[in-house]
C-alpha cells in the first residue's frame, strides 16, 4: 500500500475552484504571508523599489543562483533573471499561490523548469536535462503546467501593476434604524448561520438575541431576565475593566467551546491568579497594585452544556450506544456486581470493581444519599455514556442530569433530587467538587465535603451539572431510548440510467458544485458533470480528457486495479488528492515495499504457497517518483492474490484518513492475519497524513510509510495493537461510509466465506470476529498454519444487517456484499435514513431500518428496484424476464445533494423519485423542483468505458494496494 502526492498540474485546476472570484482576494503579500518591505533605493540585482519582498540578502542570493545557472544566451537569460526575481514582487503570495515551499524548492544547478514537474504529462523523465525542449514535449504542454487562463493576477516578466479605476464616489451618508435599548461591548453572529447573535455587556452578561427581519419593524428579540452566560462573580467591572472579547470555536458544531476575554481583580476573586507582564518596581495606579488586575481567557463548563444544545437540537439522531472512550460496548450475559447493568454495558468486571471501591471510600452515610451517588458513580458503565459525558470523559466526573426542564429520554428531575437528597451529607472526595472549583456560585474550598460548602444554591450547582437541552440526560436509571415506530419498507427503488461507463469509486467535488469524480478499475479517473433531476440529462464526460492517468504504475487484473480514491478534507487550501491501488513488483522497479507475511506476524514467506502463479508480496503498491511529485504514504506487500480491500476515507470528524484492508486471501485467512494485532491485515487503519515524521522517525518507528499516529489511536488502551489500527477481525471490508447526518455512524461492508454477508458498525478498537465467527456463526477453517484465537479470548461485535448466501443464490455460493450509505436526499421520503446495500452480483438491494432510533440495531428488507420510464438512457433488461439487470453492483456513491448512485458494469445508475417507476409513497412531493448545491460547471475531463466485467467471477477485492497521496504542487 502506498500514499503519495500528486502532479502540479492538477493543482492548477484545483485552485480554479477557489480563484474564480481571486480579484477580490488580491492583496500586496509576499510568499511568506508578510506585508511587503519599503525601500528607498532600487535592489542591486532585481528591479524592484519601494515595497518589495526581498532585502539586499535575498536579493543577492537570487543574484547568486542566476549567475550558477551559466545561461549563454542574453534574451534567454533576461527572461529567466525576471522570473527568479518574481519572488520580489509585492505581490508574490497571489503569483505562487501561497505554495512557497514547493515553489522554491528549486536546484540552483538546473532549470528552474524541471525539478518539481518531472513525470508530468507531456515530460518525459530526463533528470539530466538543462533545455526545456528537452523536459517539455511542446508549448502547450509547458504553459499547461506553468500559466492558466484563470487567474487574474500573473507574471508578464515585469513587476505587477494593478489596473487603474476609478475609485468609488463617497457614499451620501448611513442611513440607520434602532432596533435595541441595551448597551453592549461585543456583537458576535450565531455559529449556526441563523438570523442571532450574542451580545456581551461589559460587566459580563451574555445574550442572545434574535435579529428582526428588515423593514418589518421588529426589535431584537432578548430576554433580559435570561442570559446566555453570566460571568459577573468573575468579571470586575469598571470604567476600564470588564468582559472585552468573546469568540466561538471554528469547530464550534463540534466541540462546543466559547471563549471569552475579560478582566478580573486577584484581591477580590481567588481564581484571579497568572504571572505578572511587568517584573520590577512600579508606582501603585488609582490606589491599585501592580498586576491586581488581570486579563483571563477561559471557558466554564456549565457553557459547554448550553453550548451542546446547538448541535443536539436533533441529538437523538446522534446518540448511539457508545462508551465515553468512544469503544462500542460489551456485551454481557449477567449482571454486574456493583452496578446494575447486564447485557450491553460499557464496563468490565475490573472497572465494576473500581467504582465499587471508589464509592466505599466516600464513606457516606445517609442511605438514600449513597443510593443517589452509587448511580451517578454506575453511570459510566451505561451504554450510551459518551453522550452522558459529552466526551469530556477527561474533565467530567458526573455526566449530564435530568432537570425538570430535560427533553427526551427522561422528565425525572434527578439534578434537585440529587441536591435535596445530599446537599448536607458529607462526601469523602465529591464528585461534584474536584473539576468545578471557583465556577459561579461554587466558593473555593478545598475541604468541603457537603453540596452545600461547595454551591450556594440548587440553582447553582444544577446550572453546571444540568441541562435542559439536552435529548439524554441520566436520570439516576441506566438510560432508555423512546419506543419509535419503525419506518415501513420502501415501495422499492426507482433508478434512471445515466451513463455506460464502470466504475469502481465516485467521489463528489469538493467545491460542493454538480460535479463528481470517477476512477475505473485500471487507474484512469476522470471528472463528470451531473445532470438535474428530471432534465433528461446524462453524465458530462469527455473519455478523452481524463483528470488523472495512474494506468503506467496501477496493475489491472480481474481482482487488481485502483481500489479507492479520496480527497483531503482542506483541498481546497491544499489540492491533495489520494488514491490507493495495486502494483506488480515484477514489472515495475518501483512496486516496492515490506512484505506483510514477516516474522513479525509468525508468517515466512519462503513457506508460502504461489497463489495462481504469483510469489508472496509481488503485488504491492509504489510509486516511482521524486519526493517532490508524488508522496508515498503507505506502501506493503502482500501474501496471496485476494482480499485486500483498499478503500480509503477521510473521517468527516476527525479529518484522519482511514484505510479498508482485507485478510490478504488465501483461503479462509489461514494464518489468521484478521486476529493478530501485530498484523495490518484483515484491519481498518486510521493515520495522520498532515504530520510526516522524518525520514528516520518512520524507520524507527517501523511505520509502512510517510504518516503519523493519532494519538486516540486503540494502542494507547491496548499496547498489543500495532498503532495503525482503529479496528480488527475483517475479512474484506467492501466499501465503507460515514453518516453525513451522524458522523458516528461508519458503516462497513465486511464480504462473507461460505455463508454469510454482514454489514458492521465500526467502532474504535472493534473486534468483528472474522475468522472465530463468519457473521453471527463460528467458523472453522480447513487449515491454521497461523494458529487459531478463541472465542472466549475476544470481545465480538457481531453484524448490525446482512445476509444468507442462500437468499441470493440457491447454491449458496455466489454472493459477495457491497456497502453503500445511509440515505440522506430529498428525492425519496420513503427511504430517508435508511442504509442501502446490496450483492455484487445484481441479485438483491436491502434497506436497514434502525429500530428504534438511535438504539444501532437494524431490521433489513430485501427492495425491489425498477427502471424509470423516463429514463435519459435506456436501461438493461434481465434476460428472460421484464425486470431490470444491474449487471454487477461494484459500488454505491453519494454527490453533494446526497443523491445515491450506484456504480455497475452495466452503468451508472441514480435513485430518482418513486412516482417515475409508478412507485407509491405518500411522504413525496413530486412538485418541489430539486435544487443543486452549486453552479453546473462542465466538467474539464470525465470518464470512459474502460472495463466491461461481463464474465466477472469471484469477490472484488485488491491484490496488493497502493495509497497515493497526489499532491497537486506549484
Amino acid at each position: 500500500m502506498v500514499m503519495m502526492s500528486l502532479h502540479r498540474s492538477l493543482v492548477l485546476f484545483f485552485l480554479f475552484i477557489s480563484c474564480l472570484t481571486l480579484s477580490s482576494l488580491a492583496l500586496p503579500l509576499c510568499s511568506d504571508s508578510r506585508a511587503p518591505l519599503e525601500g528607498n533605493s532600487t535592489l542591486s540585482f532585481c528591479p524592484y523599489k519601494g515595497k518589495t519582498c526581498c532585502d539586499t540578502k535575498e536579493d543577492s542570493n537570487l543574484n547568486k543562483q542566476f549567475q550558477y545557472m551559466n545561461i549563454s544566451d542574453m534574451g534567454c537569460a533576461s527572461v529567466v533573471k525576471s522570473i527568479l526575481c518574481s519572488r520580489c514582487d509585492i505581490f508574490s503570495s497571489e503569483l505562487f499561490r501561497d505554495h512557497s515551499d514547493q515553489l522554491s524548492n528549486i536546484s540552483i544547478t538546473s532549470s528552474l523548469f524541471a525539478p518539481s514537474l518531472q513525470g508530468q504529462a507531456g515530460a518525459p523523465m530526463n533528470t539530466n536535462a538543462s533545455k526545456l525542449s528537452d523536459l517539455w514535449q511542446s508549448k502547450t504542454d509547458f504553459c499547461s503546467a506553468f500559466a492558466s487562463s484563470n487567474e487574474t493576477i500573473c507574471f508578464s516578466g515585469e513587476p505587477v501593476t494593478l489596473n487603474d479605476t476609478t475609485p468609488e464616489k463617497p457614499p451620501p451618508g448611513l442611513c440607520l434604524q434602532k432596533i435595541g435599548n441595551g448597551s453592549y461591548l461585543n456583537m458576535v453572529p450565531h455559529p449556526d448561520g441563523s438570523t442571532r447573535a450574542f451580545f456581551s455587556t461589559q460587566p459580563g452578561v451574555v445574550f442572545l438575541a434574535g435579529l428582526p427581519d428588515h423593514d418589518s419593524g421588529g426589535v431584537l428579540d432578548v430576554d433580559p431576565s435570561s442570559p446566555f452566560v453570566n460571568l459577573t462573580d468573575e468579571v470586575h467591572f469598571d470604567i476600564s475593566f470588564g468582559v472585552m472579547g468573546m469568540a466561538f470555536h471554528p469547530k464550534f458544531a463540534q466541540n462546543g467551546r466559547f471563549f471569552a476575554s475579560f478582566n478580573c481583580d486577584k484581591s477580590k476573586w481567588p481564581g484571579c491568579t497568572g504571572r505578572c507582564s511587568c517584573n520590577s518596581d512600579i508606582t501603585p495606579d488609582s490606589g491599585s497594585q501592580p498586576c491586581q488586575f488581570q486579563t483571563m481567557m477561559m471557558l466554564h463548563r456549565s457553557l459547554v452544556i448550553f453550548f451542546l444544545f446547538i448541535s443536539c437540537l436533533t441529538l437523538s439522531s446522534l446518540a448511539l450506544p457508545l462508551c465515553s472512550d468512544s469503544r462500542a460496548p460489551l456485551e454481557r450475559n449477567s449482571t454486574l456486581s456493583f452496578c446494575p447493568y447486564k447485557g450491553k454495558t460499557c464496563c468490565d468486571t475490573k472497572e465494576d470493581s473500581n467504582l465499587n471501591k471508589q464509592f466505599q471510600s466516600m464513606n457516606i452515610s445517609d442511605k438514600a444519599c449513597a443510593s443517589v451517588v452509587k448511580s451517578i458513580l454506575c453511570s459510566r458503565c451505561d451504554p450510551f455514556s459518551s453522550e452522558l459525558f459529552r466526551d469530556h470523559s477527561d474533565q467530567l466526573s458526573v455526566p449530564i442530569l435530568c432537570s425538570n426542564t430535560s427533553s427526551a429520554n427522561s422528565t425525572k428531575d434527578f439534578c434537585s433530587e440529587t441536591w435535596e437528597t445530599c446537599q448536607n451529607i458529607s462526601i469523602s472526595g465529591s464528585l461534584f467538587a474536584p473539576s468545578l472549583q471557583g465556577q459561579a456560585g461554587a466558593p473555593v474550598n478545598t475541604n468541603a465535603s457537603k453540596l452545600a460548602d461547595l454551591w450556594q444554591s440548587k440553582t447553582d450547582f444544577c446550572s453546571a451539572f444540568a441541562s435542559s437541552n439536552e435529548t439524554i440526560c441520566f436520570s439516576g436509571e441506566p438510560v432508555t431510548l423512546n419506543d419509535t415506530t419503525p419506518d415501513k419498507p420502501p415501495p422499492g427503488l426507482c433508478l434512471e440510467k445515466i451513463g455506460n461507463g464502470s466504475y469502481l469509486n465516485m467521489v463528489p467535488h469538493p467545491d460542493g458544485s454538480n460535479r463528481a469524480f470517477f476512477s475505473t478499475q485500471p487507474g484512469v479517473v476522470f471528472l463528470a458533470g451531473l445532470p438535474d433531476h428530471d432534465s433528461g440529462g446524462v453524465l458530462d464526460v469527455d473519455p478523452s480528457s481524463p483528470f488523472v492517468d495512474l494506468t503506467d504504475e496501477v496493475h489491472f487484473d480481474t481482482s487488481f486495479g485502483m481500489m479507492g480514491m479520496a480527497f483531503h478534507p482542506k483541498f481546497a487550501q491544499n489540492g491533495r488528492f489520494f488514491a490507493s491501488f495495486n502494483c506488480d513488483k515484477s514489472k515495475w522497479p518501483g512496486c516496492t515495499g515490506r512484505c506483510s507475511c514477516n516474522s513479525d506476524v509468525n508468517c515466512d514467506p519462503s513457506k508460502i504457497t504461489p497463489d495462481s502463479g504469483s510469489q508472496p508480496c509481488q503485488f504491492q503498491t509504489a510509486k516511482n517518483a521524486k519526493p517532490t511529485e508524488v508522496r508515498r504514504i503507505f506502501t506493503m506487500g502482500l501474501p496471496f492474490t485476494s482480499h485486500h480491500a483498499g478503500q480509503i476515507l477521510f473521517g468527516p470528524s476527525d479529518g484522519y484518513l482511514y484505510f479498508m484492508m482485507g485478510d490478504g486471501g488465501g483461503g479462509a485467512d489461514p494464518y489468521n492475519f484478521s486476529q493478530n494485532k501485530k498484523s495490518l491485515l484483515g484491519k481498518i487503519m486510521r493515520v495522520d497524513v498532515d504530520n510526516i515524521p522524518s525520514a528516520s522517525d518512520i524507520s524507527k518507528r517501523g511505520l509502512w510509510g510517510n504518516y503519523s499516529i493519532p494519538k486516540d489511536n486503540p494502542f494507547r488502551e491496548d499496547k498489543e495493537l500495532e498503532p495503525e489500527i482503529w479496528a480488527v477481525g475483517l475479512r474484506n471490508p467492501w466499501r465503507c461510509s460515514f453518516d453525513s447526518s451522524r458522523p458516528s455512524y461508519f458503516m462497513c461492508a465486511d464480504v462473507g466465506q461460505d455463508t454469510y454477508e454482514e454489514v458492521d458498525l465500526i467502532t474504535k478498537g472493534g473486534n468483528y470476529g472474522w475468522r472465530v465467527f463468519e457473521g453471527p456463526e463460528l467458523f472453522q477453517p480447513e487449515s491454521s498454519p497461523g494458529g487459531n484465537t478463541s472465542a472466549e479470548s475476544i470481545n465480538t461485535i457481531f453484524p448490525v444487517m446482512g445476509y444468507n448466501h442462500s437468499e441470493v443464490d440457491s447454491s449458496g455460493k455466489s454472493a459477495s456484499i457491497t456497502g453503500g450509505y445511509f440515505y440522506r436526499s430529498e428525492t425519496d421520503p420513503c427511504i430517508d435514513g435508511m442504509y442501502l446495500y446490496a450483492d455484487l452480483y445484481g441479485n438483491g438491494v436491502w434497506a436497514g431500518i434502525e429500530t428504534p432510533s438511535n438504539s444501532g440495531n437494524f431490521v433489513s428488507h430485501r427492495i425491489t428496484f425498477s427502471c424509470a420510464s423516463d429514463s435519459p438512457m435506456k436501461c438493461d433488461d434481465s434476460p428472460g424476464t421484464s425486470g431490470l439487470s444491474l449487471g454487477y453492483i461494484f459500488s454505491f456513491g453519494e454527490d453533494n445533494n446526497k443523491d445515491i448512485y450506484l456504480l455497475t458494469s452495466n452503468g451508472v445508475y441514480r435513485v430518482v423519485r418513486p412516482s417515475r417507476c409508478n412507485l407509491t409513497c405518500s411522504k413525496e412531493n413530486s412538485t418541489v423542483a430539486r435544487r443543486n448545491p452549486g453552479p453546473s460547471v462542465s466538467p474539464s475531463s470525465s470518464s470512459s468505458y474502460y472495463m466491461h466485467m461481463n464474465g466477472f467471477h469471484g469477490i472484488l477485492v485488491s491484490l496488493s494496494l497502493i495509497l497515493l497521496a497526489l499532491l497537486v504542487m506549484f
